[in-house]
């Protein structure tokens, strides 16, 4: 059990980055072109990072970008 309530820790840590993450993306949008390429850059990072056989087959998400 021990195991699970650490899982549990970091999944609810892995679930806050995300959110400061999107709404650090969000609040940066509106920077340019520049920005868009530190998304792609950052999302590249995050995939390599996340173990892909650990059920994490959703696609990556969509930032609606701000025009």
């Amino acid at each position: 059990m021990i195991i699970l309530e650490f899982a549990i820790k970091v999944l609810v840590v892995v679930l806050l980055v995300l959110i400061a993450f999107i709404v650090f993306v969000v609040f940066f949008s509106g920077m340019g072109g520049q920005s868009n390429a530190l998304i792609k850059g950052l999302f590249g990072w995050l995939n390599q990072i996340m173990p892909s056989g650990t059920g994490n087959t959703q696609p990556p998400i969509n930032i609606p970008q701000v025009k």
